[in-house]
Order: structure tokens, then C-alpha cells, then sequence
């Protein structure tokens, strides 16, 4: 059985080395699509290739040795901006409030820009 599956890929894998037009747009299209699409995306985090750090709320309800190990792992992270809060439902939920309202206010640019 294996035998016959090892022919049969070795098979497939003539035929499709032998027909050009599969190996171009095999491997030229997409290098092709990510050079076109490269210059844009970079323009969307603002053209040098930072974005803002992402906003994360950490609740320690357990507060042993390995949740905090993580939190200091996270906060090392210059893509991660972490704010301990307790576990204040009413409290997040206002923070939420107001960081979608932050967000949802940048009409028309990428979902990290700030307004300024």
C-alpha cells in the first residue's frame, strides 16, 4: 500500500514539474502578489513597520508564581501594553466602553492608528 502511494506521488510530482504554467503560478504568483501587496500593508501601521502596542487587561485571580512569571513575560513584550485590574466587572466594563469608543472614532484609517 505504501509502496503504491510513493508511485503515485512520484508520479504526480513529474507531471506537475513538467507543466510550466504550474510552476509559475506555483511559485512567481504569489511572490509576485506579497511584493505588490508589501508597500501597502507597511502604509496601513504607518510606513515604518511599528504598530501601537496592543491594550490588554489582566486579571490575576490566581496570583501564583506562574501567572505572574506570564504577566512579566507579557510586559517585556513592546508589542503588548498590559494593565492589571482587579476584578472589578463594572470597572473593565467602562474601560471597554471607552476603548471602543477610542477606536471607533478613527474614521477611515487602520484599526491601530490613532487619531492625533
Amino acid at each position: 500500500m505504501l509502496k503504491l502511494l510513493i508511485e503515485l506521488v512520484k508520479k504526480d510530482l513529474l507531471i506537475f514539474w513538467a507543466d510550466k504554467r504550474a510552476l509559475v503560478i506555483t511559485f512567481a504568483v504569489p511572490i509576485g502578489i506579497a511584493s505588490f501587496l508589501a508597500p501597502m500593508i507597511g502604509n496601513i501601521s504607518g510606513g515604518g513597520g511599528t504598530m501601537d502596542p496592543i491594550a490588554l487587561l489582566v486579571v490575576d485571580q490566581d496570583q501564583s508564581a506562574a501567572t505572574k512569571a506570564t504577566i512579566d513575560r507579557l510586559s517585556q513584550s513592546k508589542s503588548v501594553k498590559i494593565q492589571q485590574v482587579s476584578l472589578d466587572v463594572a470597572k473593565a466594563k467602562r474601560w471597554a466602553e471607552k476603548s471602543r469608543r477610542r477606536w471607533s472614532s478613527t474614521k477611515g484609517s487602520g484599526p491601530r492608528q490613532r487619531q492625533q
